[in-house]
């Protein structure tokens, strides 16, 4: 089934009426899709992190064990390259997205100078802001490759400059639709619709992650933001402290939670530290979730959990 450019407005008008958000559900918005964009982006380009490795290494300035040091911090550069572009957004259509602006957000992916020649010749491509231009504009970007390292993320990240400034929430290409994306975009000539209807779902879905967070609140998102840490080089496992630092909790809490059977620990070290793998982080998340929302006794909550496995 097709989606229009009127069903996305009908979703978008819905959001209005939701408008203005709270700060803190805002706040918690744009730090999940930090996330989720980077994470995204980035693993269409080859990334071997996971969503969590990218929390980790987002969030908390934490290192996957056997993973590489370059996806890292690719997904660091991504997602404060996001946050410039998040801000331009906010300002819609009265800041321009020329080369200087362009060149702003490409330094923070890249040292490379990139080609002025084929990015004024994507610019000069876009001929009005509606959404068919827009997606047309990514495409070019995407073909042309005005940059010399991390093009897709370029495109990407201005596909959601151009969306945000035209009114719509960014839209994530989500890491099991790169199959059908790579194939759109080689397409694109004979077919532009099928890259279209990538974007257009990307767009319906996070609208509704939009209004589904108004009315239901922050939890309904799978990631919360804390304050970023310096550098840790971490092989694989945390210790309880830092579980407890990147999950928000404190460590009696972790404690606590080990002790009655919610989280698991990996492994003793030979200092006898308890060791905790990072599925951990989301399920210490989701026991705060369940009880703030649902108020659940530890019985209650082991149920609750063994029955999300």
């Amino acid at each position: 089934m097709s989606l229009s450019t009127s069903q996305l407005q009908a979703k978008q008008a819905t959001l209005m009426q939701h408008m203005p958000m709270p700060k803190e559900v805002l706040k918690h918005l744009n730090d999940w899709y930090k996330i989720e964009l980077s994470y995204t982006s980035c693993a269409i380009e080859g990334s071997a992190l996971s969503r969590a490795d990218c929390a980790l290494a987002i969030e908390k300035q934490l290192a996957s064990g056997g993973k590489k040091i370059s996806d890292h911090l690719q997904v660091i550069d991504n997602a404060k390259a996001w946050e410039v572009v998040r801000d331009l957004g906010a300002k819609k259509s009265d800041h321009e997205i020329d080369a200087s602006v362009i060149s702003t957000v490409y330094r923070l992916l890249s040292s490379q100078p990139l080609d002025k020649g084929k990015l004024n010749n994507v610019l000069a491509s876009k001929t009005s802001n509606d959404l068919e231009a827009i997606i047309n504009c990514h495409f070019q970007y995407l073909s042309q490759k005005p940059f010399p390292e991390q093009n897709g993320q370029m495109a990407r990240l201005l596909l959601n400059l151009s969306l945000m400034q035209a009114g719509f929430t960014p839209a994530v290409i989500e890491t099991r639709v790169k199959p059908r994306y790579i194939k759109a975009i080689a397409n694109y000539a004979a077919s532009p619709a099928q890259l279209q209807q990538i974007i257009y779902y990307a767009i319906a879905k996070s609208l509704d992650i939009f209004i589904k967070t108004a009315e239901n609140g922050v939890s309904s998102l799978s990631h919360t933001s804390k304050q970023p840490v310096k550098i840790v080089a971490k092989q694989g496992l945390l210790k309880i402290g830092e579980l407890a630092a990147v999950a928000g909790e404190t460590v009696p809490t972790i404690r606590f939670w080990t002790k009655e059977g919610l989280l698991a620990v990996q492994e003793l070290s030979r200092g006898g530290y308890q060791l905790y793998d990072h599925f951990q982080i989301a399920k210490a998340q989701q026991i705060r979730a369940l009880q703030n929302e649902q108020k659940l006794s530890i019985k209650e909550l082991k149920a609750k959990l063994a029955g999300s496995l």
